[in-house]
């Protein structure tokens, strides 16, 4: 989503992130971006409108985790990790709740991070889940029933990008390089 809060920096970095787009992928997201109307039936809104306010960049991280829980749960994946089955509920709530879209994006970027080791796309997954921290924090001071399954949604969207540890394994961090050489070794811990 391009709607950054107040105060809020947009993500830099020196290169774009690896997304692993396809030129015909990039093709059927700008139509998606134009014309509101999504290639996934899973994302099919009342509203194409809502679509087109989303940066084709974050178009592709819903695609992404989209597909990908799609393809898990066909494989018969859903017994081996709780998210594949949630997903679509998490979908839903993100729809409706910016902050929880924002803690979507930040998991897919997360996943195309590990997949990519890219550190301009750990750049993506840090801007997003601060945007989604920003949002959730707002939602819970103005508790209700109304927002509370939003706020559930985006809790467990972000309890499993909390760790980090996959990028630690990695190396990667959201401002060093991949192999970790920028990082500051003489920090005492």
């Amino acid at each position: 989503m391009d709607l950054q809060a107040a105060g809020e920096e947009p993500v830099k970095g020196t290169t774009p992130p690896d997304l692993l787009m396809s030129p015909e992928l990039q093709l059927r997201l700008d139509n998606w971006r134009l014309t509101g109307e999504s290639p996934l039936q899973q994302l099919q809104v009342s509203d194409r409108i809502y679509w087109t306010r989303f940066s084709t960049i974050d178009l592709r991280l819903v695609h992404h985790i989209t597909t990908l829980s799609t393809d898990m749960y066909n494989l018969g994946y859903s017994p081996c990790t709780v998210w594949v089955s949630r997903m679509p509920s998490l979908i839903s709530a993100a729809l409706t709740h910016d902050f929880v879209m924002s803690a979507l994006l930040a998991l897919s970027a997360s996943h195309l991070a590990w997949q990519t080791k890219n550190t301009d796309t750990v750049n993506l997954a840090y801007h997003h889940r601060g945007v989604a921290i920003k949002g959730l924090h707002q939602a819970i001071g103005a508790f209700s029933r109304e927002n509370s399954e939003a706020i559930l949604a985006a809790s467990i969207l972000l309890s499993w990008q909390a760790t980090d540890c996959y990028q630690a394994r990695l190396g990667l961090t959201p401002t060093g390089s991949i192999d970790g050489s920028e990082r500051d070794e003489d920090v005492d811990t």
